[in-house]
């Protein structure tokens, strides 16, 4: 039995953090890319020689 109410609270949990998701999106809206945007990791420093130039 307690395996049956564990079960549920998991579904319950998940059903419930799917609406929190949907009525997020309905007051904020959903994120849509822009074009042109920054990527958001920085591009690679530039290699060093090894007396430590660029």
């Amino acid at each position: 039995m307690s395996d049956l109410v564990f079960l549920l609270v998991v579904v319950a949990f998940f059903a419930v953090a799917a609406g929190f998701v949907g009525a997020c999106e309905r007051i904020v809206g959903r994120a849509e890319p822009t074009a042109g945007a920054p990527s958001p990791t920085p591009a690679p420093a530039p290699a060093l020689d090894a007396d430590g130039r660029r």
